[in-house]
């Protein structure tokens, strides 16, 4: 957006806002088809690249912001069930980070929201994560459902307070949308600006978790329980009708 002499007023380039695609299939690697990993990596780390070259001679020219939102969460715990989004983020995080030193040379700032949990109200529930459905999971080998499917359906109920934008409820309250809305404006107009803004319910202390706590310690967090391989193929059909009638 560039400047209008005539016009009495103008507009100006503030900033670039790279918002990557949220969503994310979720499960075990082995049932994660190629395709679905392809996918990911092209509409979430290339397309932004893309994006982000696209517009850069105009972010320099103009002295512009850089902004890049990821969610924060599930990027910083990495759990079980999760490599799609723990290995996007780290992607996109790497990208933020060279990108950042790069323009710094050119006296332009980039900053990497990274996002916690924020409360949607009580108009319908946007969950950052895909979750394989137990239509998709009776669909797995029945090595992954022997091995996977009981622990896979004790995580999935901490799924829901991993969201970027929750409903709000009693057991699950996210930070105000305006926190999100207010940092944005921050980040675009600030004179100093932070290379690294983390922004929403548990953005902060999900990555001290993350980074701090062993991960057997979040495995447990997360419900996850041994399981034995020499039983499993055994015991698989009754483990999976007992998972089917706690739901």
């Amino acid at each position: 957006m560039l400047r209008n002499p005539h016009a009495g007023h103008g507009l100006e380039f503030a900033g670039l806002i790279l918002i990557p695609d949220t969503t994310y299939p979720a499960g075990p690697v082995e049932t994660i088809a190629p395709e679905l990993w392809a996918d990911a990596f092209n509409a979430k780390v290339l397309n932004t690249v893309l994006m982000a070259q696209a517009f850069l001679p105009t972010v320099c020219d103009h002295k512009s912001r850089v902004l890049m939102l990821t969610p924060n969460v599930i990027s910083s715990l990495r759990p079980p069930f999760h490599a799609v989004e723990s290995t996007v983020a780290g992607a996109l995080e790497g990208f933020a980070a060279s990108l950042g030193a790069e323009l710094s040379t050119l006296g332009v700032q980039l900053c990497h929201l990274k996002l916690g949990t924020f409360d949607r109200g009580s108009h319908g529930a946007g969950q950052h994560i895909e979750r394989t459905g137990r239509g998709e999971v009776s669909s797995w080998s029945a090595h992954a459902r022997g091995a996977y499917a009981n622990n896979y359906h004790a995580s999935d109920s901490e799924l829901k307070d991993m969201a970027v934008l929750t409903r709000r409820s009693k057991g699950s309250r996210g930070s105000s949308l305006r926190e999100l809305h207010n940092a944005v404006f921050d980040a675009l107009t600030q004179r100093s600006l932070q290379r690294v803004w983390r922004v929403g319910r548990g953005s902060l202390l999900h990555e001290v978790v993350g980074s701090w706590v062993p991960p057997g310690i979040v495995g447990w967090m997360m419900g996850m329980k041994q399981v034995s391989l020499d039983r499993a193929d055994e015991r698989v059909e009754a483990d999976w009708e007992e998972v089917e009638q706690s739901v």
